[in-house]
């Protein structure tokens, strides 16, 4: 007990014990002023020689039962941490076999799954693509309807746009036909008056007159020279009576 508080013990004795019980934290010496506030412990030995002897075998043997105790606390705690150790790693081992047949039996429950899946996919895949070739055969078969109206509706707007074409050329070859008709009659017509004009004008207007007074028959020799049936040759004293004129032309006509 003295070995074991003797720092206290000096401490005590060199400051001095407080009403608490304590030590104080420092001594002065009025006489020089020196003030004392800490007292190391080099060494503590009896002076007794046997006593010092003991002592220092109870040191001896109080080290020595520490230095086995720690390490026997030493050897129990490795040993402890070891069972321990031994005993975590037993319980992971079982941990993970369990953990490896869950594993093995879902992966055996996701193959029969993925199988089944499988199976089901791959039939709902063949009904979904002969729909989808079903349905691509009528869209084609709507399309190729639509292309064949298509085409004979276009062959019909062809056609009629065709008759149309071919009624108005034949339209416009009528009116020009018509037109040059026309013009030919017109330009005949012009002709044979002209004609009529420089004979009348050759002849003269005496014999034109002869032409009147002579007999029927000579008239129309006359006549059938210049190129006429028969003329009418009036003026203000002696008007064309219209009623006795086609009895004239008539008995003008020369008997064959």
């Amino acid at each position: 007990e003295f070995h074991k508080n003797s720092a206290d013990i000096i401490r005590l004795a060199v400051f001095g014990r407080k009403e608490d019980g304590s030590y104080h934290e420092e001594i002065c010496f009025p006489a020089n002023n020196l003030c004392v506030s800490s007292v190391d412990i080099q060494a503590v030995e009896p002076v007794d020689k046997n006593t010092r002897e003991l002592l220092q075998k109870s040191v001896t043997l109080a080290i020595d039962i520490a230095t086995k105790t720690l390490e026997l606390n030493a050897t129990h705690v490795a040993t402890k941490a070891q069972q321990e150790s031994n005993a975590k790693l037993t319980l992971q081992k079982l941990e993970d076999n369990i953990e490896q047949e869950t594993a093995k039996d879902v992966v055996v429950g996701k193959k029969s799954e993925n199988n089944s899946i499988a199976s089901a996919g791959q039939a709902v895949a063949d009904s979904k693509a002969l729909a989808e070739a079903e349905i691509i055969k009528a869209e084609a078969e709507v399309e190729q309807a639509k292309l064949r109206a298509e085409a004979k509706l276009i062959e019909m707007k062809s056609n009629v746009e065709l008759a149309d074409l071919e009624h108005t050329l034949e339209y416009q070859y009528q009116q020009r036909r018509a037109k040059l008709e026309i013009m030919r009659t017109s330009e005949l017509a012009l002709i044979e008056s002209g004609k009529f004009a420089n004979m009348v004008g050759a002849l003269g207007p005496e014999t034109l007159v002869h032409i009147a007074k002579s007999e029927n028959e000579t008239k129309a020799k006359l006549l059938g020279g210049l190129g006429l049936k028969g003329m009418i040759i009036s003026d203000s004293n002696n008007p064309v009576n219209l009623m006795s004129l086609a009895d004239g032309l008539i008995q003008t006509k020369p008997r064959k």
